[in-house]
């Protein structure tokens, strides 16, 4: 502790109604009143006390309230405080514990942040290849936007690619399309988008999203492919995604990458001429390709095959999020089904 010291209270602090300090907020450290056992003289810039301090006195800024004619105007005197909790009721195990509700403020969450504007951050928005979801996009916008510029930014490491790239809230776009629908002028019947509309709505986009949420964090975060132009997971770059030396050497931003699939092909005696004949077009990714890329006569590339053992569907079924290579699709249906929804449509076959 030190004279000058950002701080900030961690209870409310209540001299009478009209002079309440509520939790959280900000101060400075201006000085302290120390025991009788540690009022020495010692040189150097740095002691160590004995005791704790009788009091500590701390500053408010923008306030006009005065606690005592002897100190200055927004200075609160600051006493310990004894508080005691129950660590265990049925051992009747009580802790307590004695000091100042006050901590250095130097550092914060995205939670206490919110609402405040500063001069200057550093933003720690999580590693590379940490899973991420619509939360933490939120709780990294919260992060990012306390500063007017970037200029006052500085970004502690790098934070996953795939952060803000997960679309919009569920909930948010379908009352905003609902509110979009019912002002429209004018409205016909294939518009209609009323509360149950909306509702299905939701269900389907949260679905989808918990599908690529569970996708992520099995898989870890995606990197475009510089051949197939596809999106795959480390393991495709046969990087282990927990491996962040790894991960930030051959998929980091910038990078030339390359898949496994597509490192097998460019070691074929064919691909020096990749694009000079006739180009078939990927049913599922919709990219022309060289035939070079299709197994046989079927329409699906290869990187669109290797692709499928990391993706996830929704059942259209049960509405639940699972591997595509633990789906299938109905006989005469384009929609998917889970083996718990539709265990007749799996074929088995003898393995002898």
């Amino acid at each position: 502790m030190y004279v000058g010291m950002k701080a900030r209270v961690t209870e409310k602090l209540v001299k009478h109604k009209h002079l309440v300090i509520l939790k959280h907020t900000p101060c400075t450290v201006v000085g302290w009143e120390l025991h009788e056992a540690d009022r020495v003289q010692i040189h150097g810039a740095e002691r160590l006390l004995k005791h704790m301090p009788r009091c500590i006195f701390l500053r408010f800024e923008g306030v006009t309230w005065r606690v005592h004619p002897g100190l200055d105007l927004g200075v609160w005197p600051l006493y310990p405080w004894k508080k005691d909790w129950t660590l265990n009721r049925a051992q009747n195990a009580v802790i307590k514990r004695k000091g100042f509700p006050l901590v250095p403020d130097y550092a914060s969450t995205a939670f206490l942040i919110q609402g405040r504007t500063l001069r200057a951050a550093i933003a720690d928005c999580g590693d590379l290849a940490d899973p991420v979801s619509q939360t933490e996009a939120v709780t990294v916008y919260v992060t990012l936007s306390r500063v007017k510029s970037a200029e006052g930014l500085l970004l502690l490491r790098a934070f996953n690619q795939n952060l803000f790239q997960q679309g919009p809230l569920p909930g948010p776009w379908c009352l905003l399309e609902k509110l979009r629908r019912r002002f429209a002028s004018p409205q016909t019947a294939d518009d209609a988008y009323g509360l149950a509309e909306a509702i299905s709505d939701y269900k389907r986009r949260i679905a989808l999203y918990d599908s690529a949420h569970a996708a992520t964090k099995e898989f870890g975060a995606t990197w475009r492919c510089c051949e197939c132009d596809l999106d795959l997971p480390a393991p495709e770059y046969d990087v282990a995604k927990h491996d962040d030396g790894e991960v930030q050497e051959i998929c980091r931003l910038g990078h030339w990458r390359c898949c496994r699939t597509c490192s097998v092909l460019r070691q074929d005696e064919t691909w020096a001429t990749t694009g000079a004949g006739p180009m078939r077009v990927c049913t599922r990714c919709s990219k022309e390709r060289a035939p070079l890329y299709f197994e046989g006569a079927t329409a699906v590339c290869k990187p669109c095959v290797a692709r499928s053992k990391y993706s996830y569907g929704m059942c259209s079924k049960c509405g639940h999020g699972r591997k595509l290579i633990d789906m299938r699709v109905r006989t005469g249906d384009t929609d998917m089904v889970c083996y718990a929804c539709a265990p007749e449509d799996w074929r088995y076959s003898c393995t002898a």
